[in-house]
């Protein structure tokens, strides 16, 4: 169980994206306090001017460079979250805390975690392989705020410029 602040507390079950969208930090991008930085999410997140989603139907080779970027980038996040829930359980069991205390229980599982690692510890084993995290919403994709068009300006300065040069 996840609790976002004092008066809402979401369920395991629950996508991320229905948390973000109820979080601060939600409306802090909102609010534009993050100037041009950008988020990755899958595609049961809207896209956004902030918020990158894998494209429904890449059509272009550089269309496919970018989705295949954007997974293969959040995939790794997916697979350390896994890594953490693993070495540290009571992440992944439901914690009925308040959210200060819930953020220095991430804190401390984050420090332990890197100090596990420069300590050279055998990581827990993994029994499920994070599979392609877009692989049943590839539907989902909305255009928000102008996402549609930023998501268009990276794959083209970006991911096309790639495709070119190789």
């Amino acid at each position: 169980m996840w609790r976002i602040s004092n008066n809402i507390v979401w369920p395991g079950a629950s996508h991320d994206a229905n948390i973000f969208r109820n979080s601060n930090i939600h409306n802090k991008f909102e609010n534009g306090e993050f100037g041009n930085a950008l988020l990755l999410g899958d595609s049961r997140y809207g896209v956004k001017s902030y918020m990158m989603t894998p494209l429904a139907n890449p059509q272009t080779p550089a269309e496919h460079l970018y989705n295949e970027a954007q997974i293969r980038t959040r995939n790794v996040i997916e697979r350390c979250f896994g890594v953490w829930k693993r070495r540290f359980p009571i992440l992944s069991l439901g914690i009925r805390v308040s959210i200060e205390k819930m953020e220095a229980i991430v804190v401390a599982c984050a420090v332990l975690h890197n100090i596990a690692c420069s300590m050279r510890d055998v990581e827990p084993p993994n029994e499920e392989a994070v599979e392609d995290v877009d692989s049943d919403h590839h539907g989902n994709v909305e255009n928000i705020n102008g996402g549609n068009a930023v998501r268009q300006m990276l794959i083209r300065n970006h991911f096309q410029q790639l495709y070119i040069s190789n």
